[in-house]
């Protein structure tokens, strides 16, 4: 992927001394970051393997919902980590996977600006599906940029 793309990932030492469960908090800024950042991460890592909320059902550009209708996008979402975020069926359903992973002793990667920001620089914001998680499963946070 490097050779494809210029990535940067700022915030790695943070996860030097983290363990699962832990849950990493990153911006969101193409619809393959959590791809991504999973194999961005140190690849003998206790952290690792890491899942990734993703988006299946909401986008503008109208490839992405053709390749959302004949489920391709699902598909790779399953090869790759990625489950359901449950946009719009209530916080008790949108933290049931992330909440069974962590208490598994797993690696969550969320977005919690839960939408692509586009803008140069953007700050991960807690959002409610990000708390909820975290809550009562004594799960690290960290963040990448």
């Amino acid at each position: 992927m490097r050779i494809l793309f210029k990535i940067e990932i700022r915030g790695r030492e943070n996860l030097a001394s983290v363990r699962p469960p832990l849950i990493i908090a990153s911006n969101h800024k193409t619809l393959i970051d959590g791809f991504l950042l999973m194999i961005a991460l140190p690849w003998l890592s206790p952290i690792l393997p890491g899942r990734y909320m993703t988006e299946e059902f909401e986008f503008r550009a109208r490839a992405l919902r053709i390749l959302a209708r004949l489920r391709i996008l699902r598909f790779f979402y399953i090869l790759t980590g990625g489950f359901s975020s449950k946009r719009g069926q209530g916080i008790e359903n949108a933290i049931k996977i992330p909440a069974a992973i962590l208490k598994n002793g797993g690696t969550v990667l969320m977005f919690p600006e839960g939408k692509l920001v586009r803008e140069e620089f953007s700050r991960p914001i807690l959002s409610r599906n990000f708390r909820a998680c975290s809550r009562g499963h004594g799960v690290d946070l960290t963040s990448l940029h």
